[in-house]
């Protein structure tokens, strides 16, 4: 749980890309590092989701777009 206050949490799973690493990797293996990096930068990485509770007692839950 990144923050909480008494109606809103943000959550957040995951851990972020180390892109200098797979750039290494990428450069070390000849390019055959580059798809496996590619698919970690699409779908691996931090997600972030706001969970609110309105004044009815609704839970809503939105994503949050990484600003990377």
């Amino acid at each position: 749980m990144e923050s909480q206050t008494d109606f809103q949490a943000i959550i957040t799973w995951g851990t972020p890309v180390n892109h200098l690493v797979h750039l290494i990797l990428t450069l070390l293996s000849g390019f055959l590092w580059a798809p496996v990096w590619l698919a970690l930068a699409i779908f691996g990485g931090e997600k972030r989701e706001v969970v609110r509770v309105n004044e009815w007692g609704n839970v809503l839950v939105t994503r949050v777009q990484n600003s990377e």
